[in-house]
């Protein structure tokens, strides 16, 4: 029982010397990915850019079966959440389509 005291207590004291580390500035960032294929029918892709102040803002789109150009631009600010607008847009031909 002494012995198990005696861990509990050099736990303690352990993790009282533990110190939690500041939180640091999120770190700046952009991307974009594309998938352009006429012979497949597929037309997607993803961009994204943060800020030093934890602002995320993004969109990606989708070619829909119907022809639609599917588009969902979106913003995420520290514990905000994810706040999507979407849009469509009809008769969508990819830039280069049907251009043989």
């Amino acid at each position: 029982m002494k012995s198990l005291s005696l861990l509990v207590l050099a736990f303690f004291a352990l993790l009282a010397g533990v110190r939690s580390r500041p939180q640091e500035a999120p770190m700046p960032y952009n991307f974009q990915w594309d998938v352009n294929d006429e012979a497949s029918g597929n037309f997607y892709g993803h961009e994204e850019t943060g800020n030093e102040n934890g602002l995320s803002t993004g969109e990606y789109r989708v070619l829909l079966p119907n022809g639609k150009l599917m588009k969902v631009s979106y913003t995420v600010e520290g514990d905000s959440g994810f706040k999507p607008i979407i849009t469509y847009e009809d008769n969508y031909t990819p830039q280069g389509w049907g251009k043989r």
